[in-house]
């Protein structure tokens, strides 16, 4: 008799798996037994060759995919590291240009206070008499002068004066300038006059009157008589 075949197998989807029974045999008694399909499961050996991989459902990765997957790896490695290198650079750029944004307010700061001084005023001509006939005169020899030297922390001095009563110098007035052995820690003027009325400002506003505060008759400084004076704490002093 051919054999029954009574069931498909199911290895790939690990339901039970059966196999066909050879056809019924005769026993002893020489007859025949009944052709019934009969069904078996898997062994257990069997099913331990397979969860095992040593089963025919077992495969064995390939060697150049093994391969590809290391290189993909170390490439990954590679990218990872360039990107920290990036990141260190950025920092270090960052950095310098928040130093050189400060130099460049420095230079900014310093620039603007330069500008910010007033400029060197051209001393005033006193004007020539004339005489009758309208022709200018011959400037007569200087007979008297006053000469001041002023202590002071104002990087720039200015006289501001009239001399001899003849009227007043355009603001800020002459500039005194450093002077000169004894007086080297001085700013000196030397005005052609026997009578000085003056006050003393730096160029921005800032003034040295006998008067600052506005409680006194004097507004300003009085020097009679030639000769060389000193101005210091608000008092004038006759030089020797």
């Amino acid at each position: 008799m051919k054999p029954h075949y009574v069931h498909w197998s199911a290895r790939s989807t690990g339901l039970p798996q059966f196999k066909a029974f050879p056809p019924a045999t005769k026993h002893k008694t020489g007859k025949a037994g009944p052709s019934l399909p009969c069904y078996a499961t898997q062994t257990a050996a069997e099913q331990s060759a397979g969860a095992n991989g040593s089963g025919p459902q077992s495969a064995e990765v390939p060697q150049d995919l093994m391969q590809r997957f290391a290189k993909t790896q170390r490439n990954l490695l590679e990218v990872n590291r360039s990107r920290l290198d990036a990141l260190q650079e950025l920092g270090a750029a960052q950095a310098r240009i928040a130093e050189l944004e400060q130099q460049l307010r420095t230079v900014e700061q310093s620039s603007n206070a330069e500008l910010s001084a007033p400029p060197a005023q051209p001393p005033v001509e006193e004007p020539t008499e004339q005489d009758d006939g309208g022709s200018s005169a011959a400037a007569s020899p200087v007979q008297t002068a006053i000469t001041l030297a002023y202590q002071t922390g104002w990087h720039r001095a200015f006289l501001h004066y009239c001399a001899d009563r003849k009227g007043w110098t355009q603001y800020p007035g002459k500039e005194m300038l450093p002077g000169t052995g004894p007086l080297s820690q001085s700013r000196v003027l030397t005005v052609e006059a026997q009578h000085l009325e003056f006050v003393i400002n730096n160029g921005s506003n800032d003034w040295d009157t006998p008067d600052p505060y506005g409680v006194k008759e004097q507004k300003n400084y009085v020097i009679n008589g030639q000769g060389r004076y000193r101005l210091q704490s608000g008092k004038v002093l006759k030089l020797e």
